[in-house]
Formats: C-alpha cells, structure tokens, sequence
C-alpha cells in the first residue's frame, strides 16, 4: 500500500470516527430533551426557578443586565420571538430555554449532516427538520404525561433550530474560507521562491 492510500485511509477513518462521536452527540443531545420534558410539570416549575435564582444571582457579580447589548437582546426575544405574550421571568426562563436547547442541537445535527454529505444545502434541510420533527414528537409525547403540548414552543424550538443551523453553516463557511487563504498564500510564496530560485 502506497503513502497515498494510506493518507486517504487515515482520512476516511477520521471522517468516519467524527460522523461516530457526532452521532453519539445528537443522540444524547435528544435523550437529555426528553428526559427533561418527562419530568412533572412541578418539578419543571423548580428547575426553571433554580435557573431564574442562579440569573439573578450572576447578574449581582456581573451586572450585565444593565448593558445596552442585554436590554435590545431581551427586547427583541420578549416583543419580536414571543411576541409579547410573557412578562414573568419564570415564564422567560423557559421559552429562552427552548430556543437555546433546540439551537444547540440544530447546530450538532447541521455539523453532523455536512460531515457526512459534505453539502451545504442537506447540512440546512436536516439542520432545521430533524430538531423540528423532534420537537414535534416531544410535544405530542407530553400530552400523555399530564403535561401541555403547545404548537408555540416547537414554533420557537424551530427558530432555535434553525439560529444553530445558520451559525453552524457560517462557521464551517469561514473555516473553508481561511483555508482557501492559507492555501492561496502558501502557493503564492511557493511560486516566489521558486521564481528566486530560478533567477
């Protein structure tokens, strides 16, 4: 076996080890979703107070709530994503929750869809759909466990979804990009040096 065989082996196995650890990723990404949508709605109501007590709590040290970044952030969230129908931080605490939980996960399902079909359009489709059917299947799941299924939170799971999925295609985008300008350069130096050489 020649050296290039073995480098596009070591590749190939690479690829194949990442798709392996994505997978496992997203697949327990989706587990800690339902686990935390399976526990009773009193128990929901504590962990999303712990959350809120633990905000304010940071908020004392670092005092970011004052920030002209925060108040147009929560600004935005409160009266353009919930279009104003929540006010109290319970109730914030928890949507805000769905939108960073369902971005994360549209991220890993982007990452692991553009390292298995190395396209950009599939990464976007299954980046967006796959945490949708998710949140989807979760909802009508809790009608079943005593809790309220609503069409308004898979809405906002799909904008979390789909947030992760355009950060994710922008990061791998600006990675191809700094790697063509490594490349460019190095193969511009290269062209110089052996034009030095060659005078």
């Amino acid at each position: 076996m020649d050296k290039n065989s073995n480098h596009h082996l070591f590749k190939n196995n690479k690829r194949f080890f990442l798709i392996f650890i994505f997978t496992g990723v997203v697949v327990g990404w989706i587990g800690l979703i339902f686990y935390f949508s399976s526990q009773p709605p009193s128990a929901s109501n504590r962990q999303s107070k712990g959350a809120v007590d633990v905000f304010y709590m940071l908020d004392d040290h670092l005092d970011f709530t004052d920030s002209v970044i925060y108040e147009k952030a929560v600004y935005f969230f409160k009266q353009v994503v919930l279009q104003g129908r929540y006010e109290t931080s319970n109730a914030l605490i928890r949507k805000s929750a769905h939108v960073g939980i369902y971005l994360v996960l549209g991220f890993m399902v982007c990452l692991l869809s553009y390292y298995y079909h190395k396209r950009y359009h599939l990464a976007f489709i299954l980046g967006v759909s796959i945490p949708t059917l998710v949140a989807v299947m979760d909802e009508f799941r809790q009608s079943f466990i005593g809790r309220t299924s609503s069409l308004s939170d898979v809405v906002l799971d799909g904008f979390g979804a789909t947030v992760g999925t355009i950060i994710c295609l922008l990061m791998l985008m600006l990675i191809k990009l700094g790697m063509f300008v490594r490349a460019t350069m190095l193969k511009n130096m290269l062209k110089k040096n052996n034009q030095i050489k060659g005078d």
